[in-house]
């Protein structure tokens, strides 16, 4: 399996910039769109440069909303995801727990709906995250057949109860 995500393409280019949205982060010091970015310009507060974040952290609890949509309908083999939650003192949050995807709804979902909707959904236990750089990669696997023909995706990442979820990069990996 992880020999197929190496092969598969990166297709966080199809991501439509002004299409990328948050719920319950605070967007005016986090910018939602770095996560789809390369480079980790400040993974401990603002960047002087732009006046925002490289990462994302929930406002109010552990639950973050993420919406993303594509220029092209795309295949998503594997998901992997980047979080210095729990290692940056107030600022670090913590590492996302729970993964729980809705393809296709076309905009941002309000946390009430996604209670009762049918959703692939990931556990993400602390084991799994590579130490050195805190990632975690996700294979689709029997979930796939859910995940193919995605023009837009909600992406509701968990942490840990009590504290608020942090989230520095998210890359897709699959088709056009």
């Amino acid at each position: 399996m992880f020999l197929r995500a190496l092969k598969d393409s990166n297709i966080n280019q199809h991501i439509i910039p002004d299409r990328v949205d948050a719920a319950n982060c605070d967007v005016s010091v986090y910018n939602v769109q770095s996560l789809f970015t390369d480079s980790f310009e400040s993974a401990s507060g603002p960047s002087p440069r732009l006046g925002t974040a490289d990462f994302v952290i929930s406002r109010d609890d552990d639950k973050l909303l993420v919406f993303v949509e594509f220029r092209v309908p795309v295949k998503i083999r594997s998901i992997c995801l980047t979080s210095l939650g729990g290692t940056l003192g107030i600022l670090g949050g913590s590492k996302p727990t729970r993964l729980t995807l809705y393809k296709n709804w076309g905009s941002l979902l309000d946390f009430d709906d996604v209670e009762d909707l049918d959703r692939p959904e990931f556990s993400l236990s602390e084991a799994d995250w590579m130490e050195a750089v805190p990632t975690i990669t996700i294979q689709t696997g029997r979930h796939f057949v859910k995940l193919q023909r995605v023009s837009n995706l909600n992406i509701l990442l968990t942490g840990e109860t009590g504290l608020r979820t942090r989230l520095d990069k998210i890359l897709f990996l699959g088709d056009a």
